[in-house]
Protein backbone atom coordinates (compact mmCIF):
# COMPACT_ATOMS: atom_id res chain seq x y z
CA UNK A 1 0.00 0.00 0.00
CA UNK A 2 1.28 3.40 -0.93
CA UNK A 3 1.97 5.84 1.33
CA UNK A 4 -0.96 8.33 -0.28
CA UNK A 5 -3.53 5.82 0.15
CA UNK A 6 -2.32 4.93 3.77
CA UNK A 7 -2.44 8.72 4.56
CA UNK A 8 -5.89 9.44 2.98
CA UNK A 9 -7.27 6.61 4.75
CA UNK A 10 -6.26 7.76 7.82
CA UNK A 11 -7.41 11.27 7.50
CA UNK A 12 -10.60 9.75 6.12
CA UNK A 13 -11.27 7.60 9.34
CA UNK A 14 -10.76 11.04 10.86
CA UNK A 15 -12.96 12.61 8.67
CA UNK A 16 -16.18 9.96 9.38
CA UNK A 17 -15.53 10.45 12.82
CA UNK A 18 -15.91 13.94 13.16
CA UNK A 19 -19.18 13.80 10.62
CA UNK A 20 -20.65 11.34 12.57
CA UNK A 21 -20.00 13.34 16.04
CA UNK A 22 -21.47 16.84 14.19
CA UNK A 23 -18.05 18.25 13.27
CA UNK A 24 -19.04 19.45 9.78
CA UNK A 25 -16.72 22.03 9.41
CA UNK A 26 -13.49 19.90 10.31
CA UNK A 27 -14.98 16.95 9.00
CA UNK A 28 -15.03 18.62 5.59
CA UNK A 29 -11.38 19.96 5.74
CA UNK A 30 -10.61 16.51 6.17
CA UNK A 31 -12.43 14.34 3.24
CA UNK A 32 -10.79 17.24 0.80
CA UNK A 33 -6.88 16.21 2.07
CA UNK A 34 -7.87 13.14 2.27
CA UNK A 35 -9.42 13.15 -1.39
CA UNK A 36 -5.59 14.85 -2.57
CA UNK A 37 -4.22 12.18 -1.35
CA UNK A 38 -6.41 9.36 -3.18
CA UNK A 39 -5.80 11.31 -6.05
CA UNK A 40 -2.00 11.14 -5.94
CA UNK A 41 -2.58 7.08 -4.83
CA UNK A 42 -4.32 6.85 -7.99
CA UNK A 43 -1.61 8.05 -10.11
CA UNK A 44 1.27 5.42 -8.80
CA UNK A 45 -1.10 2.62 -8.53
CA UNK A 46 -0.69 0.22 -11.10
CA UNK A 47 -3.42 -2.71 -10.18
CA UNK A 48 -6.84 -1.38 -12.13
CA UNK A 49 -8.92 -3.16 -9.77
CA UNK A 50 -7.78 -1.15 -6.74
CA UNK A 51 -7.72 1.82 -9.13
CA UNK A 52 -11.35 1.44 -9.68
CA UNK A 53 -11.50 0.70 -5.63
CA UNK A 54 -10.22 3.97 -4.86
CA UNK A 55 -11.73 5.94 -7.83
CA UNK A 56 -14.81 4.65 -6.33
CA UNK A 57 -14.92 5.67 -2.30
CA UNK A 58 -13.31 9.03 -3.81
CA UNK A 59 -16.28 9.20 -5.26
CA UNK A 60 -18.08 8.32 -2.22
CA UNK A 61 -16.25 10.61 0.08
CA UNK A 62 -16.29 13.67 -2.62
CA UNK A 63 -20.63 13.70 -2.75
CA UNK A 64 -20.45 13.72 1.69
CA UNK A 65 -18.12 16.60 1.09
CA UNK A 66 -20.06 17.92 -0.90
CA UNK A 67 -23.10 17.59 1.44
CA UNK A 68 -21.38 18.76 4.42
CA UNK A 69 -20.73 21.99 2.63
CA UNK A 70 -24.25 22.41 1.09
CA UNK A 71 -25.30 22.10 4.64
CA UNK A 72 -22.37 24.35 6.13
CA UNK A 73 -23.72 27.22 3.75
CA UNK A 74 -27.29 26.97 4.57
CA UNK A 75 -26.97 27.18 8.33
CA UNK A 76 -24.59 30.07 8.14
CA UNK A 77 -27.23 31.90 5.56
CA UNK A 78 -29.41 31.52 7.71
CA UNK A 79 -27.39 32.79 11.01
CA UNK A 80 -26.43 35.61 8.61
CA UNK A 81 -30.12 36.64 8.29
CA UNK A 82 -31.44 36.10 11.31
CA UNK A 83 -28.20 38.29 12.82
CA UNK A 84 -29.75 41.02 10.50
CA UNK A 85 -33.32 39.97 11.68
CA UNK A 86 -34.36 38.63 8.46
CA UNK A 87 -36.91 35.83 8.76
CA UNK A 88 -35.47 32.28 7.59
CA UNK A 89 -38.40 30.00 8.39
CA UNK A 90 -41.94 30.18 7.53
CA UNK A 91 -43.12 29.87 10.69
CA UNK A 92 -41.26 33.00 11.32
CA UNK A 93 -42.90 35.38 8.43
CA UNK A 94 -45.49 37.58 9.87
CA UNK A 95 -48.92 36.40 8.32
CA UNK A 96 -50.99 39.53 6.97
CA UNK A 97 -54.67 39.67 8.38
CA UNK A 98 -57.30 38.90 5.59
CA UNK A 99 -58.82 41.31 3.81
CA UNK A 100 -61.64 41.55 5.16
CA UNK A 101 -60.12 41.92 8.69
CA UNK A 102 -58.05 45.11 7.89
CA UNK A 103 -59.87 48.25 9.45
CA UNK A 104 -61.07 50.79 7.32
CA UNK A 105 -60.09 54.13 7.28
CA UNK A 106 -62.70 56.87 9.40
CA UNK A 107 -65.09 57.77 6.29
CA UNK A 108 -64.24 61.65 6.34
CA UNK A 109 -60.82 60.08 5.14
CA UNK A 110 -61.95 57.92 2.34
CA UNK A 111 -62.16 59.02 -0.85
CA UNK A 112 -65.51 59.87 -2.78
CA UNK A 113 -65.46 57.54 -5.75
CA UNK A 114 -68.91 56.88 -7.31
CA UNK A 115 -69.90 54.83 -10.07
CA UNK A 116 -67.35 54.56 -13.03
CA UNK A 117 -69.91 56.65 -15.22
CA UNK A 118 -69.80 59.61 -12.78
CA UNK A 119 -65.92 59.58 -13.69
CA UNK A 120 -66.25 60.48 -17.63
CA UNK A 121 -65.75 63.94 -18.18
CA UNK A 122 -69.29 65.71 -19.37
CA UNK A 123 -69.89 65.35 -23.27
CA UNK A 124 -69.85 68.59 -25.20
Amino acid sequence: MSGYLQDGLALVNQAVQLDSTGNAADAVNLYQRSLVCFEQALIGEPNPQTRALIASKMAEYKNRKEELEASLARVDLSERMSRVGVATLPSQVARAPPAAQLPLPPAAARPNVGPASSQRPPSV
